[in-house]
């Protein structure tokens, strides 16, 4: 059994540094600041700060092999990568059509029209 125990939802931790990011789940406390002034944006870990910091950065070493695009980060040029993929599926939005190809990207898309009609749950 894992030795850290979150006292608000049973979740267990194997160390510290994990129960302690997840305790930041219920606080909603973003401590791993970004240093950019026009950025704003927060985080629970140092990895994701600076995971984050990447995007920052005028270099783009990843580049697509099927175009031009570049990216900062490995996993944006992953991401990018479905774009190009002929068996990728796709997710039709029934209210507008737009289409999307991860789930993500869909889910975020119906949570708009959901806030636009007044339903924020």
């Amino acid at each position: 059994m894992a030795p850290f125990r979150c006292q608000k939802c049973g979740k267990s931790f194997v160390t510290l540094e994990k129960f302690t990011i997840h305790n930041y789940s219920h606080s909603r406390e973003r401590p791993f600041k970004c240093s950019k002034a026009e950025c704003g944006k927060a985080f629970v870990s140092k990895y994701k700060l600076m995971r984050h910091m990447a995007t920052h950065s005028p270099q783009k070493i990843h580049q697509c092999t099927h175009c031009e695009k570049t990216f900062n980060r490995k996993d944006h040029l992953k991401n990018h990568l479905q774009t190009h993929d002929p068996n990728k599926i796709s997710y039709a939005c029934d209210d507008c059509g737009k289409k999307y190809h991860t789930m993500l990207g869909y889910k975020r898309h119906l949570a708009l029209h959901s806030a636009s009609n007044g339903d924020l749950t």
